[in-house]
């Protein structure tokens, strides 16, 4: 009986003491702001962001949305692997903008923390003849 009551105490030590190793997902960028320089308006912009997952469990993407209609989004994939990366695909219309822009990009995951804030910024240039009309979404 006492070495049942000293093995039992024994596996309750070990338990209590180990320490678990939290595994978690980290995102990172290749950068946060993406500045795609000058266009004229109408121009449609493509580019592309690169992201890794830096941390020791599988990043799961919940949700990517752009600040307006104007931005369209595709992402390679929605799950990665440590040590692993995916690609955003962004294409921004110009054409109902004009002047200095800055459109923001929102991802949700299983990160800390939660939200991750990306830009997207440039000039549009007015076209002689054009009107400035301000179009609403």
């Amino acid at each position: 009986m006492k070495g049942l009551t000293f093995y039992i105490s024994i596996c309750i030590l070990f338990t209590c003491c180990t320490k678990k190793v939290e595994e978690n997902a980290t995102i990172s960028f290749q950068n946060d702001t993406l500045d795609f320089g000058s266009c004229y308006r109408g121009e449609k912009i493509r580019t592309s962001l690169i992201f890794y997952n830096s941390g020791t469990d599988s990043l799961r993407l919940k949700s990517i949305s752009a600040s307006c209609g104007c931005t369209t989004i595709q992402i390679s994939k929605y799950v990665v692997a440590p040590r692993d990366s995916g690609k955003i695909e962004i294409q921004y219309d110009s054409q109902r903008d004009a002047g200095i822009v800055i459109k923001t990009i929102i991802t949700e995951s299983n990160t800390e923390p939660i939200l991750n804030i990306l830009y997207l910024k440039g000039e549009v240039r007015h076209i002689e003849g054009m009107p400035l009309k301000k179009f609403t979404n």
